[in-house]
């Protein structure tokens, strides 16, 4: 994957968690992907705390709640929507 569609990836996935922290659906989320060993996306949006003194970084340790497992397909759907 060249960086330019890895770069093109990143800021759709940023722009969809700034959508669910804006919205008020969440507080804080982060998102890295990794294709090959190499990162492909690493996106964060919101805050680290509920009263919202902290933002949320890519450093900022969080305690993992879902996670998807290893797939051959560098590509997911996202949807703001899903449940």
């Amino acid at each position: 994957m060249n960086r330019r569609v890895s770069a093109d990836v990143g800021a759709r996935v940023g722009g969809l968690l700034e959508e669910l922290v804006e919205s008020g659906r969440k507080s804080g989320l982060q998102v890295a992907a990794y294709l090959d060993g190499a990162p492909i996306v690493d996106a964060h949006a919101g805050w680290a705390d509920r009263p919202g003194a902290r933002r949320l970084g890519s450093d900022t340790l969080t305690t993992a709640s879902r996670r998807a497992r290893a797939s051959p397909r560098p590509w997911c759907t996202c949807s703001p929507s899903a449940g």
